[in-house]
């Protein structure tokens, strides 16, 4: 590549979802060097995201690392939406941390208009409290037999 060239921005995209090994129905979604800055981009977001998903199953409770998630004001409106429909596909609850200005305005933005639970924390460790919290105020399962 030559010096003044930059590589696509999906190029650059690494997503890491995982088990969290505390919860058995918890999946940590971990995102690095995404930045979604137009309907492409959210739409190859929503592509790879679904498809990591998939792999856990459904009715799920995420746990979300915004650090390196970056969405644009431009993407934004789209991403908020897609978002949403992303989190009723496959999630009971999501819990979120970190992230910047811009993302985390998004995703409020999207919990007005969308219905999305925020559910957003400072800290992982904030996160996984309010997870554990969550999880407690559920009724108890019948144990079957």
């Amino acid at each position: 590549m030559q010096g003044s060239e930059t590589p696509m921005s999906e190029e650059l995209w690494k997503f890491d979802f995982s088990r969290v090994p505390e919860f058995d129905r918890v999946v940590e979604a971990r995102f690095h060097d995404v930045h979604i800055t137009d309907r492409k981009d959210v739409e190859t977001w929503e592509a790879k995201v679904r498809e990591l998903l998939a792999q856990f199953g459904y009715d799920l409770i995420l746990l979300i690392n915004l650090g390196e998630l970056r969405v644009h004001p431009r993407a934004g409106s789209t991403f908020g939406a897609v978002r949403s429909r992303v989190l009723a596909d496959y999630a009971h609850i999501s819990f979120r941390y970190g992230g910047d200005a811009w993302t985390r305005a998004s995703i409020n933005t999207s919990y007005a208009l969308h219905g999305a639970d925020s559910n957003l924390f400072a800290t992982r460790d904030e996160a996984l409290e309010a997870i554990r919290e969550y999880l407690a105020s559920l009724p108890a399962r019948p144990l079957s037999t």
